[in-house]
């Protein structure tokens, strides 16, 4: 199955931890096929409400792709510490979303 081919199966939250993951994991392969998956993942129709969130993944999947800084300590580079501080905030859900869901209730 080719990267173009899928669609988000997954809330932007789910991704965003699925990508932080890999990356920390020290897997270089497998975070340049994540990065590559979600970079090329066309916008589901039905998610209006995540879309400033997966526009956001999707173009820190872009910027990552391009750096040769990814697996320097993320306290030494400004940029890599942006992506893991935007990264961590995305896999997080709110207060108001876990209340919704059903989950917990907000603080």
């Amino acid at each position: 199955m080719t990267s173009a081919l899928l669609t988000y199966s997954r809330p932007a939250e789910l991704l965003a931890k699925s990508l932080l993951d890999v990356w920390l994991s020290g897997n270089r392969h497998h975070l340049r096929t994540v990065l590559e998956d979600i970079a090329l993942m066309p916008f589901p129709l039905d998610t209006n409400h995540e879309f400033e969130s997966l526009d956001l993944l999707k173009c820190v999947a872009w910027r990552m792709q391009e750096s040769a800084e990814l697996f320097t300590p993320h306290a030494e580079t400004a940029r890599t510490k942006v992506w893991f501080d935007l990264l961590r905030h995305l896999s997080e859900r709110s207060p108001y979303e876990l209340e919704s869901s059903g989950l917990g209730s907000p603080i």
